[in-house]
């Protein structure tokens, strides 16, 4: 299963994404499909789910 981190905590920031590490005070920011990912973990998921959602919501085919 996969699911966000209960010590990263993050903004929306456009379609990117900042997040903080509470515990080292460490910003990462993702991309526009980082924080998707991000964001589809929030409720937690299996892998595959995961790589589904990801192709359908960024139009991935068998062939890409």
């Amino acid at each position: 299963m996969w699911c966000q981190s209960e010590r990263v905590s993050g903004a929306s920031i456009g379609s990117d994404m900042l997040l903080l590490d509470v515990e080292s005070g460490r910003y990462i920011q993702l991309n526009e499909s980082a924080a998707f990912i991000w964001k589809r973990i929030e409720v937690p998921c299996e892998a595959s789910d995961l790589v589904a959602d990801f192709a359908e919501q960024f139009t991935l085919s068998d062939h890409e």
